[in-house]
């Protein structure tokens, strides 16, 4: 579902003339994504939100193949993205029709991707119990990540993310079945939401004592399972670890002893390196 992909943008008509009320039709996401401005979320101008809703222009959006119907503020879906901006102010039939359908969103990240817009925060919708079995925790922020490449907010991308390592951290959680499955099905190869999922898993594997719970370590099983190049990714992800000469991850299998010794030899190199400095030796 990246914007490089040839995805069919869905256009609302009352009538079938190809002309539409604006008189031009243009209905692929290709078309709209040629329109694309400029758009540095950093250097937003927005409004207050009390501002975006004392309007008569509002939009209908129907997300998903079930059409769930939202209805928001022309305005504030255009000073949030560029897709928006483009179908509603380009000549698209959708600045007559104020209807979208995002049939290829999954519904379950579009509240999210209205949270954001209304509070520029992305929190996550779910409880963090350790004792609570919620194997697809992770999802509905899945599912915002890859609305928010579609809609080109790199931003609401970027804090998705960011979510999502934060809710992996809090409850020792490792990405389900379904949650790896639909990000390789709907993001590119190497998309930052993939990388968070194979670190997730690397560290999993090489912490110490990680797999003390025989559960967890069948979840690990069954997710690098889930697709097979997702189970390229970690295990070269986990060869390329164990190369390195020092690592960051606390506890770590392969380099708990060579930590140390490593540690420890650069601060005896550092010293001879001083010394050498002030016996106006060259150090080799």
């Amino acid at each position: 579902m990246d914007l490089d992909s040839d995805m069919e943008y869905q256009v609302v008509s009352e009538s079938d003339d190809e002309t539409g009320c604006c008189g031009k039709m243009k209905n692929s996401l290709s078309g709209i994504k040629s329109q694309f401005k400029v758009h540095e979320e950093e250097n937003l101008n927005l409004q207050s939100i009390d501002k975006y809703f004392v309007t008569n222009n509002f939009v209908s959006i129907f997300v998903g193949d079930v059409e769930q119907p939202w209805v928001l503020p022309e305005k504030l879906l255009c000073d949030h993205s560029p897709f928006f901006q483009a179908a509603l102010k380009g000549g698209f039939q959708e600045s007559c029709t104020k209807e979208v359908r995002l049939r290829e969103a999954n519904p379950l990240g579009f509240p999210l991707f209205v949270q954001w817009i209304l509070t520029r925060r992305l929190r996550c919708p779910e409880e963090h119990d350790l004792y609570v079995a919620d194997v697809d925790h992770c999802l509905p922020l899945c599912s915002v990540y890859v609305l928010a490449d579609m809609l080109d907010m790199k931003k609401l991308a970027m804090h998705a993310v960011d979510q999502v390592r934060r809710c992996m951290s809090l409850d020792t959680r490792l990405p389900s079945i379904e949650e790896v499955t639909y990000v390789y099905d709907n993001t590119m190869e190497g998309s930052s939401m993939q990388e968070c999922f194979v670190d997730e898993m690397v560290v999993a594997f090489l912490s110490k004592d990680s797999f003390a719970d025989t559960n967890r370590e069948m979840l690990w099983i069954e997710a690098v399972g889930a697709n097979r190049k997702f189970h390229q990714d970690v295990m070269d992800a986990i060869k390329e670890h164990t190369l390195l000469e020092v690592c960051s991850v606390k506890e770590c299998s392969v380099h708990k002893d060579r930590n140390g010794v490593r540690a420890r030899r650069l601060v005896l190199e550092r010293r001879k390196q001083r010394q050498c400095k002030g016996l106006g030796i060259r150090h080799v």
